[in-house]
């Protein structure tokens, strides 16, 4: 039997992957990493991939890949993160187990498992929100001749929508492939409702506040201000208005309104993490929580619940009135 090469196999997975009722960010990553794969260990017959193959792609990974960009926020050269080496890995492992499958292979994939560190949560303070959501307003135009120049300071163009996405984010604890992906019509401003449909097509209603709600609302009637929206329009457009927001200019976004208001740290899952602890200390619980947040297991939540009662018991020692009043 004559078996494909490679470069085939990848197509073939990745309609699997839409079969499956994955995300168009997940296809996005599995494509990204599995063409990255086939470049270094060339487009051979699938039935000559070995696991010398695999070995051969994690030691790029590790020793000669950097990740870089340039432009107007330009990141320095930096190898991989344990986390991007075990991502790398896991989607090459249930590549090979799908294609084993299909054409009656025995799987050549047998790399370990890669132990990551668990990034620690980091909420936001009250004070670096309102910082950013004040970056948002206005920036600095410099104008004049080159002898005269004068800074002013000039509205924001994308004001509404950068102080939307923020609030958004922070009032509802969507993660940034789940808010690039929401439609004009899972938005309902009359009882602030937003249905978000997340990992393997399941969706969740969430409530939002009025601060965000109204950020939302706000911003939609300055994008379309005469123009009645399809219900299938993303809900965030890039600056030009003419193209959805992608996950990678939401990262870029954030990263520039942090540096602007010298707040370090500036990410989505970082909004996330805020919501989650604010949730539990309104009294929410780690139930609730779960549901909102979408996700399949309690792991991630007890994280939450084991940094919430940490931050209870150093407010409880701090606030204790027989200490504070120096009773003896």
């Amino acid at each position: 039997m004559k078996y494909p090469n490679l470069s085939v196999v990848v197509k073939g997975f990745l309609l699997h992957v839409d079969a499956s009722g994955r995300s168009s960010n997940t296809h996005r990553i599995y494509e990204h990493e599995l063409i990255r794969f086939q470049s270094v260990i060339n487009d051979v017959p699938i039935d000559q991939v070995t696991n010398g193959h695999f070995e051969k792609y994690m030691a790029y990974l590790s020793t000669n890949f950097f990740i870089t960009r340039q432009g107007k926020t330009p990141i320095p050269p930096r190898k991989l993160s344990q986390k991007s080496l075990s991502t790398a890995r896991a989607i090459l492992a249930v590549f090979a187990k799908w294609y084993s499958t299909e054409f009656e292979l025995t799987c050549p994939f047998a790399l370990q498992s890669i132990k990551h560190d668990t990034m620690p949560i980091e909420p936001f303070s009250k004070e670096e929100i309102q910082r950013l959501l004040d970056g948002t307003r206005e920036t600095i135009v410099i104008s004049g001749p080159t002898s005269e120049r004068k800074n002013y300071k000039m509205q924001r163009h994308t004001y509404k929508r950068d102080r939307a996405i923020i609030t958004v984010l922070l009032d509802t604890g969507i993660s940034v492939s789940e808010l690039c992906d929401a439609k004009i019509s899972d938005f309902d401003p009359k009882n602030g409702r937003l249905i978000i449909t997340g990992k393997g097509k399941k969706s969740r209603i969430i409530y939002m506040g009025n601060t965000s709600r109204q950020a939302l609302w706000n911003y939609l009637v300055q994008c379309y201000p005469k123009d009645k929206p399809r219900p299938d329009d993303p809900l965030f457009l890039t600056n030009d208005n003419l193209f959805p927001m992608t996950r990678n200019g939401v990262l870029l976004l954030l990263k520039r309104l942090g540096e602007k208001a010298e707040v370090n740290h500036v990410y989505p899952n970082r909004f996330r993490h805020t919501f989650a602890i604010e949730f539990l200390r309104n009294g929410g619980n780690i139930y609730a929580l779960q549901q909102v947040l979408g996700h399949s297991s309690l792991d991630m939540v007890r994280r939450y619940l084991k940094y919430f009662q940490t931050d209870m018991d150093n407010l409880t020692r701090r606030t204790s009135p027989a200490d504070n009043w120096g009773i003896r």
